[in-house]
C-alpha cells in the first residue's frame, strides 16, 4: 500500500495532475441540535478524498516548522494560538489609529 500511496503523491504533487476522483468530497451533515427537524437543523461538512487528506497532513506538518518564519505579526488565521477576534481587534485598532491621526485633515478642501 505504501508504494500505491507514493505514486499518488508524485502524481498530485510533482506532475501536477490529480484524478478526476481526488477533486470530489463526501458531503455529511452534522446535527446543529439534539433534535434535529429543519434543514437548518444541520451543518454540511465536505469530506476530501483520503489520499488528498494524507498528503495534505504530511504537507502542513513539514511546512510548520518553517511556516512562522515567514508569516508576519498580521497574519491570524491558520496561526495556533489566534483566533478571529485577535484580527477583528487588530483592524478595529488601525481604523481607530488611523482616524485618530487624520483626523485634523479635509478629505474634501
Amino acid at each position: 500500500m505504501k508504494s500505491d500511496m507514493l505514486v499518488i503523491f508524485y502524481r498530485m504533487f510533482l506532475d501536477g495532475r490529480i484524478m478526476e476522483q481526488q477533486k470530489h468530497g463526501i458531503v455529511v451533515c452534522i446535527y446543529k441540535t439534539d433534535f434535529p427537524t429543519t434543514p437548518t437543523d444541520y451543518e454540511p461538512i465536505t469530506w476530501p478524498n483520503t489520499d488528498y487528506r494524507i498528503l495534505a497532513c504530511i504537507r502542513t506538518n513539514r511546512l510548520r516548522s518553517t511556516l512562522f518564519d515567514m508569516l508576519r505579526p498580521i497574519h491570524y488565521f491558520g496561526v495556533p494560538g489566534t483566533t478571529t477576534f485577535d484580527a477583528l481587534t487588530a483592524v478595529r485598532e488601525a481604523i481607530a489609529y488611523v482616524e485618530l491621526n487624520t483626523a485634523h485633515y479635509a478629505l474634501f478642501p
